[in-house]
């Protein structure tokens, strides 16, 4: 009877082996109507994201700025029609002009236009300045939405992954779990198991259903963080397809040097200084004369469209400001300008510094981390070799259910770290590639 309740173990030990063969594998999530890859939901981002779409329209708002600036240094045309209307009394006839001038006889209709331009104005320069660095501030502004879009989606894309996979090894933990519980009451019923381990075994499996379910609402969170990301208004329990199993970081150094001076934040800092510069162009520009010229042709008649009399003027003009905003106004617009560009131009050189402390930790992270994954996949392999040599002894009597228990609880831990630490590995891939400057475009 003895021999027969340990065949009867063995092959449950077996059977459970089978359905608990743990591994990070690739991953085709198939239970929603679709199933994308990485590139699927960089496409979809890159079309339907609101926040790369409102950066867009930023981008056009101040391109169209910056042509309307160009009209400061195009000639500008006006016209002037003035007319005088005939009031007839019972005494005299008089005519009314439209200013309400009175005078006598005809009073003619005028057509006067005039055509000016610039000759020099350093302050129409300096606005098409700043509006161009506004453009350049705009674009980096999108390359910064686009490298921040980017890392979230792929963060929710891994997560999404780590979800369906913890459901699964959860699964299969419960499924052990209870394999192993049939194997403790199958002894205790025979009288060679204890009440007590017979409990904790059976709390052991409840622990693991409880996983079950948590990791399930985990697994709907995570669809609908990426449905955000993606622009999707509703919940359309979107799939992905994709593995945990990462390559390996480049071996080497990167430049980082050149990679922070190509970082889309600093990129962005560069741009708003250059407008601040632009600023004080501005400002110095009320202390500068303006040349420009003038022409002017005018035609009288008693009608509206009047055609008599046409006659012409061409004249230039020097405008010379002397405290045109005051005393003091203007020279202390001036220094406040220079004082905000030097403040933009330490904001930058902060910047720089801050992007080259963080590359320095993602790449730390990262290459710690892969490191680890690897240490983690084979202790995998060895908790799972030891517990399948555990189960049999136990199984023959030959090892107590505390140790026994130990050897599978090793065996759960080194699963779900290896799991966590694939999923950890793949946040600290996404990081360094937003401190490379990387976007949804790349």
């Amino acid at each position: 009877m003895r021999l027969l309740n340990k065949l009867v173990l063995l092959g449950l030990f077996f059977v459970g082996s089978a359905g608990a063969a743990f591994a990070a594998s690739d991953l085709s999530i198939s239970s929603g109507s679709h199933t994308l890859s990485w590139q699927d939901c960089v496409k979809i981002a890159l079309k339907d994201n609101p926040d790369l779409a409102a950066a867009k329209k930023a981008i056009d708002s101040a391109r169209a700025s910056y042509y309307a600036s160009w009209n400061e240094v195009l000639p500008s045309l006006s016209s002037l029609e003035d007319g005088y209307t005939k009031v007839r009394s019972a005494n005299q006839s008089s005519f009314l002009a439209s200013n309400g001038v009175a005078g006598g006889g005809f009073l003619p209709w005028t057509i006067q236009g005039t055509a000016h331009m610039d000759i020099f104005n350093f302050k129409d320069s300096q606005d098409i300045r700043k509006a161009h660095a506004f453009v350049s501030q705009m674009w980096s502004s999108y390359r910064v939405s686009s490298v921040t879009v980017r890392y979230n989606l792929k963060v929710a894309f891994y997560r999404l992954l780590f979800a369906y996979k913890m459901v699964d090894v959860a699964q299969e933990i419960l499924n052990l779990r209870k394999q192993n519980t049939d194997m403790v009451q199958l002894l205790y019923n025979n009288g060679q198991e204890s009440k007590g381990n017979l409990m904790l075994s059976k709390a052991q499996t409840k622990l693991a259903q409880e996983a079950v379910d948590q990791n399930k609402r985990r697994l709907r969170l995570s669809q609908i963080q990426l449905d955000q990301l993606l622009g999707k208004d509703g919940f359309t329990q979107v799939s992905v397809q994709g593995s945990l199993d990462l390559p390996a970081p480049p071996k080497g150094y990167p430049n980082m040097a050149s990679l922070v001076e190509n970082n889309p934040n600093v990129q962005l800092q560069k741009a708003i200084w250059l407008g601040a510069k632009a600023g004080v162009g501005q400002s110095l520009s009320a202390m500068l004369p303006n040349v420009g010229v003038s022409y002017t042709r005018s035609t009288l008649g008693n009608t509206m469209i009047a055609t008599q009399s046409p006659s012409w003027s061409f004249f230039g003009s020097v405008d010379v400001p002397i405290f045109s905003n005051g005393p003091l106004g203007t020279f202390f617009t001036l220094v406040s300008a220079k004082r905000t560009a030097d403040q933009n131009e330490e904001q930058l050189r902060s910047t720089r510094l801050l992007t080259r402390e963080t590359m320095e930790n993602a790449w730390y992270n990262l290459k710690n981390e892969a490191q680890l994954v690897d240490v983690w996949t084979y202790r995998v392999k060895a908790t799972k070799q030891r517990n399948d040599e555990s189960t049999i002894r136990y199984s023959a009597g030959l090892m107590t259910y505390d140790t026994w228990e130990i050897a599978v609880t090793d065996l759960v831990n080194a699963e779900q770290t290896l799991i966590n630490d694939q999923y950890l590995e793949a946040q600290y891939l996404a990081a360094w590639e937003e401190s490379e400057g990387l976007g949804l475009e790349d």
